[in-house]
């Protein structure tokens, strides 16, 4: 039994890498935000919705991230806002970089707020890969001294089963 859950772990984990967060690790936004800063040391917390595994290495560039066994991420990133760059100035370079680099339609733009009272905006980009079509979420606060940008994605149909619980970790999201 115990081999069957690894192998289940291990497989959920693969399909992970291999859909939203491959497309997130490729982003050229997030080449350009690691470039302008290391990753900064302000802790925020994004609870995982429960049906989800919490990686205990969330990679490189991650501070947090998390996989549902269909293969749905969740993860956040944190960096330095240094040069600072007001939350417009962010989202309208986040937008441009995945429309125009990266091929991405961006579906939905919502105003949103952290759990810890700071404003945010929340743009929620299709794509069609070879599998199929994909939803990716990008989800921005800007603070005096970082960026935290909250990735969710995975496909399509997946991704709509597991809707109500990302927006749920999502809206719980606090910066400390």
């Amino acid at each position: 039994m115990n081999d069957v859950l690894h192998s289940v772990s291990r497989n959920a984990i693969r399909a992970a890498n291999c859909t939203a967060i491959r497309a997130a690790l490729s982003c050229a936004l997030c080449a350009a935000l690691l470039a302008l800063a290391a990753c900064g040391g302000t802790a925020s917390h994004l609870t995982a919705p429960t049906n989800f595994l919490e990686l205990e290495e969330p990679g490189e560039s991650y501070s947090q991230r998390a996989t549902s066994a269909e293969g749905v991420v969740i993860a956040v990133r944190e960096v330095d806002n240094d040069p600072y760059g007001p939350l417009a100035f962010w989202v309208e370079a986040i937008k441009r970089r995945m429309r125009t680099v990266r091929g991405y339609a961006l579906l939905e733009e919502k105003d949103v707020r952290a759990a810890s009272g700071e404003a945010g905006k929340q743009l929620r980009f299709g794509h069609d890969e070879s599998g199929g079509p994909y939803h990716f979420w990008l989800t921005i606060f800007v603070t005096e001294g970082h960026v935290f940008v909250l990735e969710a994605g995975g496909k399509k149909d997946v991704f709509e089963a597991a809707q109500p619980q990302v927006e749920r970790a999502i809206a719980a999201y606090r910066i400390d």
